[in-house]
């Protein structure tokens, strides 16, 4: 458990205080409502209570409106003793500060599902400023449209929180401003689903936000694990997507796609993965204004497919430069195809490519791919 500094437990104290002068009498309970928690966050601003940092108490904090962070501040409480509890119109916490913003060790929690686009953790900054920083670990989400928004949020760091039941998206980044500035970390988070799969709930929702890397979470029955949407004009690069676990993929583990014949993204890395329980591995459809995705490797992953007809390993069916190298694949369907590669692909097949199970050959319509190794294709 997180021990508060100094200046933190002053800031704690104040934010008592205030909610002890909305109480009867000397009663004080540890809870606060939005006004109160947004009162303490100004004073910690204006350094009226012991510095940027303001700790929430252990205690649930009911929320009719959002709590606003007006400055780079520090917002942490008592681990999931501390629950922030939004009306299901609001997001729950959100800021439009381009300094630098923390928020850890605390719950959000929905008493019912939330209304369509809010968020329980939103980042947007309208001028997209490239200095702007934020840092969001060990937050349980439950119940959220969308987990954690970040919008014009350039760089960012998600590290060890739990998100479940989001309709949406487990995290959504956007950066609509420059969509080639920033560079994101998410990394061993937990994105469950437990309310059935929906064909638009995905674990991770990014439009062009610069370079990610997405290391060591655990994706759980949703629809998508990860869906890439480049955004029109876009020329971005390093997506690295490395020791994850996607279980029980309805749709894809992860997708890439574009909004126009415009936008060019380079550098994709599928490495260490496992995909257990997944219609396709990793799909890139075809684009009419061909090949698009340049420099992917996908290498070392573990696919097991669904038992059920269309299971794919692998679909690319636009870029360049692919290399697809010792692969473990499992498939308990005849009609499974472990890769698939369309017509505009360049790049290598490496072999051997472990399978059990059921399998149709390759399927390798690409005239400028290399097989090694055996790799046969029909």
């Amino acid at each position: 458990m997180m021990r508060p500094s100094a200046s933190l437990a002053m800031t704690s104290l104040a934010l008592l205080a205030a909610s002890c002068a909305q109480a009867k009498g000397n009663i004080v309970t540890g809870s606060a409502d939005d006004r109160v928690i947004n009162a303490a966050a100004e004073a910690a601003c204006s350094g009226q209570a012991g510095g940027r940092t303001l700790h929430l108490p252990a205690g649930t904090h009911e929320l009719r409106s959002p709590l606003m962070i007006p400055c780079g501040l520090t917002l942490v409480g008592d681990g999931d003793a501390t629950v922030l509890h939004p009306a299901p119109g609001i997001d729950a916490v959100t800021f439009v500060t381009t300094e630098r913003v923390q928020i850890q060790n605390l719950a959000i929690t929905y008493s019912r599902p939330a209304s369509r686009g809010t968020a329980a953790i939103k980042c947007n900054i309208p001028t997209g400023k490239s200095q702007t920083g934020l840092t969001i670990r060990d937050v349980t989400v439950n119940n959220a449209d969308i987990g954690i928004s970040i919008s014009n949020c350039p760089f960012f760091v998600v590290s060890a929180n739990r998100i479940f039941s989001s309709k949406t998206a487990g995290i959504s980044i956007k950066n609509p401003t420059n969509p080639d500035v920033g560079d994101g970390v998410v990394e061993n988070n937990s994105i469950f689903n437990f309310t059935g799969i929906t064909t638009d709930q995905v674990g991770i929702s990014w439009a062009s936000g610069g370079g990610l890397r997405i290391m060591n979470n655990k994706f759980g029955a949703l629809f998508g694990g990860a869906h890439f949407a480049l955004s029109e004009g876009a020329r971005t690069s390093q997506i690295f997507i490395q020791g994850n676990s996607f279980d029980t993929m309805d749709g894809f583990g992860v997708r890439l796609e574009r909004v126009d014949g415009n936008a060019i993204l380079s550098d994709v890395l599928f490495n260490g993965n496992v995909c257990t329980s997944c219609l396709v591995g990793i799909s890139i459809p075809r684009d009419g204004n061909g090949p698009w995705v340049n420099n992917i490797v996908a290498n070392g992953n573990t696919f097991i497919g669904k038992k059920q007809p269309g299971v794919r390993a692998f679909a690319i069916d636009s870029a360049r430069d692919v290399v697809i190298a010792a692969n473990t694949m499992f498939s308990n369907n005849e009609n499974s195809i472990p890769v698939v590669l369309g017509k505009g692909v360049t790049g290598a097949v490496i072999g051997p490519l472990l399978t059990a199970g059921s399998w149709r050959p390759l399927d390798i319509s690409a005239v400028e791919v290399t097989q090694i190794q055996g790799a046969g294709s029909r």
